[in-house]
């Protein structure tokens, strides 16, 4: 009798489930990358990623793949042994070891150590948030707040109601400052801000407790077997165990975790009992637990707590960590069939019929199944095949029933049968001595039914025609029109409207006109050599739809010209298209290899579902859909089927929520997750740059895509692949932007791209250019200056040492008169002399001494007065006048200048006075004339020198005639000194020799014009 109730109790429960609410988990152990599965303690970030702390450190779990913190490692833990874990309200993930407290921020890559002493027995207990975003800690004799600038208040005011009521068993918050503390005897009240109790309830050792409403709260124990609903405002305790359970026993006790889950809905890990999901609406609960026979069921009945993400997803620890979705779904999923005996069945599913009495016949890889969908008890037919050997039983692809609603399988191998009462199975196999008249081939792919009732049966080796009720079988290898494609491979068949035959085949589709007996190839744009056609169907307007490896196709029946295309790209989940049906609305379902579609002929939507809608994500196979006559859908798979009503899915946008988490630059890794603007140095510029997208349910079925702007000219797909990496990026401004899709179709992209910019090297900036430039032109032109400052050096050593050269030889010239002067002077003086003519000899020694001493003196100085060299050249002009008997005439004049103020080199009128004396006075007989006048002009003292004389020409010749080759230095040096003495002071002008002449051209006498730079002494 127990045993009876057992069977019956758990039938009742299957076939409530058919109606109800599924919890479908996975698992996360171990063997799979958990660190540990004991002790477990869960949080949650604001990315919602789950931390799951343990005494073997830390796992962070995204729906995709489990990462982890440790010690040894970089991670900057202290220890292993993480006793708590707490997300704060700014996104900083908190732990307590028994080394101390530690945090890490979202920018942060390691944790921290927390320093601010903390006085406890038993360390921190309880984290929490307070409603002004502090960070609330609570131990076993204080309560403590930390301010975002991590300063650390003590609440004294609670103090004395820890050290009165002893350790702390449960911490949770209850409405805005309000919090609840469970103590061994008691369940407190109390206000944060206020730091008082506000209420007891005589509800002792609580472990755990949740807010159901302003004066109702849910209270459990992990050492009771009660779980009470208390009134604040009473005090009043309802307990609730006896409330009705879907599996008939009481609602168990022993609470490790208490957490809402939905309007009035509680989610309740039992230490002992598994989970219940508490409706305080109904006053029911529904009880999971463990059963070894079904992989989705939680993996241990012992559960010690739970969580509950903000997404709606469900964790419990109980072994490792098991995780389902609580959101209610459109398509309901059964994961396995079970029959009287207690025997279960969860392998592939792969087709259905529903019977004139609404039950269910379901083909599986072990049998065919009958569904009672009252009981939810199925009866298990298997299609034994006894010259199968080892392969007993065939699994069975296709189910139909005939006008006499007998139940017809086809099967893989084993042929077709016609189910007897007894549950045998008359088989119809091949037989190749009657080829014409049975099977073309035993593996059946297909079962498709016309208008007259009768069968189109596809196999692997082509396809028959069979009516059911005479049990007539034609094959069409002698066909007229049929007979070149009667024996290849045949996935499915249609007839459609007019009775026309459309053949899916291995090698592309195929129309036969059965009236015309013609057969058309239709041409299809596939992508790749796959030309197969596994489903057909046709919608209300008579287009037909065929699906193959390349996408959907749709098909003009009147032209069998593809009219559309309909793959990935279009947003499919797959281009692998394993069946179609057009539901009672007109529109079109595509079942993809995996992934589900709806196609709108009219308005041309096309609309994705998946697990997020409670869709079975496991493979599909072919001719997995079957539509019942009140419309309901049926979908199989290779882990369980779904059934529908289409006309309540409803199509709804679920955004994956994308972030880009880190920059990865020279082993320095930069959380992103806070920040969205980054400036890196030249030589970090080999960046891996990580991004996700959290997602519970279709974490490994979530693909990326991503771009950084000015590097990619597009978006680079990345599969499932959650790092982009960079190489040698050149300096410049970038964007960094992440996607995320399921279908391919609908893309999200990250909440905030990542803007980096990457600085030049300072040699390349142009200020360093500019730098550099300058600096080179400035050496050029100190370069260039030093040179000309040498060249100038030199030039003005040279010139200085010419000058010297010079002065020495006008030094010397200037103390040596010429020889046949002072010869000739004191010849006149001893005639004076001898002709007793003593005044005229004393005169004339007095004049030639004064001229001498006058010329001593000027040899010293580099510039004498205009009136001292003017005396020189008039005494020397007065002595050569007395000496040639007054023969000519002079005549000194100063014109514009004061003499005794201008200054000039010395002895430089003297030489060419002494020139126009000797050569061109003295050789005429006429008297002759000489002048000599000084002109001021600006900053320049022009010296005329004019005599009447032969000119140069006439004094040339007489030269030549007497045959003296000497030659004057004197002159030279004079002309070479006054170059000098002008050029020093700034004045550039040539000495200029005139011949004068008359109007005959005759010589007239010599013009000499010397130019001086005026200056005057001081």
């Amino acid at each position: 009798m127990l045993r009876l109730y057992s069977i019956l109790s758990f039938i009742l429960a299957s076939g409530l489930r058919l109606s109800a609410q599924e919890l479908s988990f996975r698992h996360l152990t171990t063997a799979g990358g958990l660190l540990s599965d004991l002790r477990l303690v869960l949080t949650e970030d604001r990315q919602g990623r789950v931390w799951i702390a343990s005494d073997e450190g830390i796992n962070v779990f995204d729906g995709y793949q489990l990462s982890s913190y440790s010690v040894p490692g970089t991670s900057g833990l202290t220890s292993n042994n993480i006793i708590n874990i707490h997300c704060d309200s700014r996104g900083t993930i908190w732990i307590y070891t028994p080394a101390g407290i530690q945090y890490k921020r979202e920018n942060d890559s390691r944790f921290l150590n927390f320093r601010q002493g903390i006085a406890s027995r038993a360390g921190i207990l309880f984290f929490g948030n307070s409603a002004n975003g502090q960070l609330l800690l609570l131990s076993s004799d204080h309560l403590y707040q930390l301010s975002p600038q991590m300063q650390l208040t003590k609440l004294a005011g609670l103090s004395p109601l820890l050290q009165q009521y002893g350790t702390p068993l449960a911490f949770e918050h209850f409405r805005n400052d309000e919090w609840l503390i469970g103590f061994r005897d008691k369940l407190v009240l109390v206000n944060i801000p206020q730091q008082r109790p506000l209420k007891e309830f005589a509800y002792g050792k609580c472990w755990a407790a949740a807010r159901v409403n302003d004066s109702t709260i849910l209270a459990g124990s992990f050492s009771k077997d009660t779980l009470a609903l208390i009134n604040i405002r009473s005090g009043a305790t309802t307990y609730i165990n006896d409330w009705p359970v879907d599996d008939g026993k009481p609602i168990g006790g022993y609470a490790g975790t208490i957490r809402a889950i939905g309007a009035n809905k509680f989610a309740v890990a039992c230490r002992y009992y598994g989970v219940y999901i508490i409706d305080l609406d109904k006053r029911k609960a529904y009880h999971r637990t463990h059963d070894p026979g079904d992989p989705s069921s939680v993996s241990s009945t012992y559960c010690r707590s739970l969580f509950v993400t903000r997404s709606g997803t469900l964790f419990v620890h109980s072994r490792g960590i098991s995780y389902a979705p609580l959101s209610n779904t459109q398509f309901r999923l059964k994961k396995y069939l079970i029959n009287s005996a207690g025997q279960k069945y969860d392998g592939g599913f792969n087709t259905f019929w529903q019977d004139s009495n609404k039950n269910l016949w379901i083909g599986t890889n072990s049998h065919l199944a009958h569904l009672d969908t009252r009981t939810g008890l199925s009866t298990y037919y298997p299609y034994y095949d006894p010259e199968g050997g080892q392969r007993k039983y065939k699994t069975i692809r296709s189910i139909v029933a005939d006008k006499a609603n007998r139940i017809w399988s086809g099967t893989f191998g084993g042929g077709m049968g016609l189910l007897q009462a007894d549950g045998t199975f008359k088989q119809y196999r091949r037989n190749a001595q009657d080829a014409a008249h049975t099977l073309p081939n035993n593996d059946i792919h297909t079962i498709v039914t016309d208008k007259h009732g009768n069968f189109i049966i596809c196999t692997l080796g082509g396809f028959a025609y069979f009516d059911p009720l005479t049990q007539k079988m034609q094959t069409f290898f002698n066909h007229r029109s049929l007979k070149g494609i009667a024996d290849k491979a045949t996935y499915y068949a249609m007839a459609d409207s007019h009775d026309n035959w459309w053949l899916g085949q291995a090698d592309g589709l195929y129309y036969y006109n059965r009236e015309k007996d013609s057969l058309l190839a239709v041409k299809l744009p596939v992508r790749d050599t796959d030309h197969a056609v596994r489903a057909l169907a046709s919608d209300s307007t008579g287009m037909v739809y065929a699906g193959g490896p390349s996408g959907l196709f749709i098909i003009s029946p009147l032209t069998l010209m593809v009219q559309k295309v309909i793959n990935s790209e279009a947003g499919l989940p797959s281009d692998n298209i394993m069946d179609l049906l057009c539901d009672q609305t007109g529109k079109m379902w595509i079942l993809g290899n995996i992934g589900l579609s709806r196609y709108d002929p009219l308005s041309g939507l096309l609309e994705t579902f998946d697990a997020r809608d409670g869709l079975e994500q496991s493979n599909h196979g072919l001719c997995n859909f079957h539509m019942t006559p009140d419309g309901e859908i049926f979908a199989g798979s290779a882990a369980g089927f779904n059934h529908f009503y289409p006309r309540e899915i409803n199509s709804k946008a679920s955004p994956l929520p994308v972030f880009i988490t880190s920059l990865v630059s020279r082993d320095t890794t930069i959380s992103t997750l806070q920040e969205s603007a980054y400036k890196l140095e030249y030589y970090q510029n080999n960046l891996s740059i990580a991004y996700l997208a959290v997602d519970f349910q279709l974490g490994p079925s979530v693909q990326y895509r991503y771009k950084l702007s000015t590097f990619d000219s597009g978006y680079v797909y990345a599969g499932q692949q959650r790092i982009a990496r960079y190489t040698n990026l050149k300096p410049g401004n970038y964007v960094f932007i992440a996607e995320a899709s399921i279908n391919g179709k609908d893309w999200y992209p990250a909440q905030h791209p990542v803007k980096i910019t990457i600085h030049k090297a300072f040699w390349a900036t142009w200020w360093f250019r500019s730098l550099t430039v300058s600096l080179l032109l400035l050496m050029v032109y100190l370069l260039y200056r030093r040179r000309i400052w040498r060249v100038s050096k030199e030039a003005r050593l040279r010139s200085d040492y010419e000058i010297k050269l010079n002065e020495l030889e006008n030094s010397a010239l200037r103390t040596q008169m010429n020889p046949h002067f002072i010869f000739n002077s004191l010849n006149t003086i001893n005639s004076f002399v001898n002709s007793n003519n003593i005044a005229q000899s004393t005169q004339y020694i007095s004049k030639f001494s004064k001229l001498i001493r006058l010329i001593l003196d000027h040899s010293r100085q580099k510039k004498i007065t205009l009136g001292d060299e003017l005396e020189v050249a008039m005494l020397y002009i007065q002595l050569e006048q007395i000496r040639f008997e007054h023969r000519f005439k002079f005549d000194i004049q100063v014109n514009g200048t004061d003499p005794d103020i201008a200054e000039v080199p010395p002895l430089i009128i003297q030489p060419f006075v002494e020139n126009a004396i000797l050569h061109g006075l003295l050789p005429q007989k006429q008297e002759g004339k000489l002048k000599v006048e000084i002109i001021k002009n600006a900053a320049c003292l022009h010296c005329i020198i004019e005599d009447n004389g032969i000119g140069r020409a006439a004094a040339r010749r007489i030269k030549e005639k007497s045959g003296s080759h000497r030659r004057s230095h004197g002159m030279e040096i004079t002309i070479k000194r006054i170059e000098l003495f002008n050029k020093e002071n700034g004045l550039s002008a040539p000495i200029r020799i005139t011949d004068l002449e008359n109007e005959n051209g005759q010589a007239t006498g010599t013009r000499v014009e010397i130019p001086l730079a005026y200056t005057e002494c001081f």
